[in-house]
């Protein structure tokens, strides 16, 4: 299955390079060419629409990927490269601020953290008080109970 969808993939990302035009399709590597060529599905069938966007094709996200990285690597001209990486450095920022959020040791303990905020009220007092969730269940016995007890265990015994 995963190999049959990588297959596709490639057969999709030969699609779109097809349609190229010449000088850029030559800036790729023929080694990278030859590889899809290699392991494309050659049952499966993509047409690329040249009228469309590349948004707008029905592409995997992985042959996307595939397609950016070979504009990135081989077609992108200077300013379109330091572009990119300003784009990946804000999103690498982002994430970074995010995981600070989520993990800052001075709002992990406290009573509104966001595993608490995702639960009402109602459920935090029935996971709190329900006798499932004890570690330890205590058998109160009152005073009453202990000295019956005694008293049945005495009149039990045989002399």
């Amino acid at each position: 299955m995963v190999i049959e969808n990588c297959s596709n993939t490639y057969t999709e990302v030969l699609e779109a390079l097809n349609c190229l035009n010449k000088e850029d399709f030559n800036k790729i590597p023929k080694e990278y060419i030859m590889y899809l060529k290699e392991h494309a599905n050659k049952q499966y069938i993509f047409k690329y629409d040249k009228t469309k966007k590349l948004e707008e094709q029905n592409l995997t996200r992985d042959a996307k990927l595939i397609l950016f990285f070979f504009f990135e690597e081989f077609g992108a001209t200077k300013e379109q490269k330091e572009k990119i990486d300003r784009f990946k450095q804000n999103i690498l920022k982002k994430e970074e601020l995010e995981k600070q959020e989520k993990y800052n040791y001075n709002n992990l303990f406290k009573k509104g953290n966001i595993q608490n905020k995702q639960l009402n009220n109602h459920e935090i007092n029935n996971k709190i008080y329900s006798k499932k969730n004890c570690l330890i269940v205590a058998n109160k016995i009152n005073i009453f109970h202990k000295i019956l007890n005694y008293i049945k265990k005495f009149l039990k015994r045989k002399p």
